[in-house]
């Protein structure tokens, strides 16, 4: 188990990819081996979009595999001189299409350049299938991007984050991944947004 502090320390310094695997380790590890961390790590083109939204380059490092077959993505994103900690929206956009329900229900997300190496941010999204009780129609659920996202580093106090991490240790449930890292919503924005559709 990794203490409340240790992760403090960790969030708090700089990004470094190998010091962030080993707290991912640390914190899903402990009842069985969900982290799966590719030996090449993938470097992806950011496409149109992506350098409309400053990303020079996105690297897929590896996958959490969480229970009931749902899997967390893991990308590492090169930003260019964007504001890291105000490009919230922007960067939870990046995601959005390397979501798809049953293959890869959610995204963890480093945002970092050698520009801002005081800052980083981390982002949080997901998107899958539920059964809606009342209905009985299957909907599909999405993270809001204006919530599940962290600003760290050198430059942040990140007591919040910290004990966020924290509560997921030990946990295997894409739910409490979920509850863990929403944070409180901005001008009355829902804590997930819900699209329905029938199933077919």
């Amino acid at each position: 188990m990794i203490s409340k502090h240790d992760i403090k320390t960790r969030l708090e310094a700089k990004y470094d990819r190998a010091g962030w695997q080993a707290l991912l380790d640390a914190l899903f590890n402990a009842e069985a081996q969900r982290t799966q961390w590719s030996a090449r790590p993938r470097e992806e083109a950011p496409g149109n979009q992506g350098r409309r939204l400053c990303a020079r380059s996105i690297t897929a490092l590896g996958t959490i595999e969480l229970e009931n077959s749902k899997r967390v993505a893991v990308y590492e994103v090169l930003v260019n001189k964007a504001s890291i900690s105000q490009m919230r929206v922007g960067f939870a956009r990046l995601l959005k299409d390397r979501i798809i329900p049953s293959v890869q229900d959610a995204v963890f997300a480093v945002f970092h350049s050698p520009e801002q190496p005081d800052t980083w941010r981390f982002t949080f999204a997901s998107k899958h299938e539920e059964i809606d009780e009342e209905s009985g129609r299957t909907i599909e659920v999405a993270t809001d991007p204006k919530r599940y996202t962290y600003v760290l580093g050198p430059s942040q106090t990140c007591r919040t984050a910290a004990e966020r991490f924290h509560g997921i240790q030990g946990h295997g449930s894409l739910k409490r991944v979920e509850d863990a890292f929403k944070v409180a919503p901005l001008f009355g924005s829902s804590t997930r947004t819900i699209r329905r559709s029938s199933m077919r």
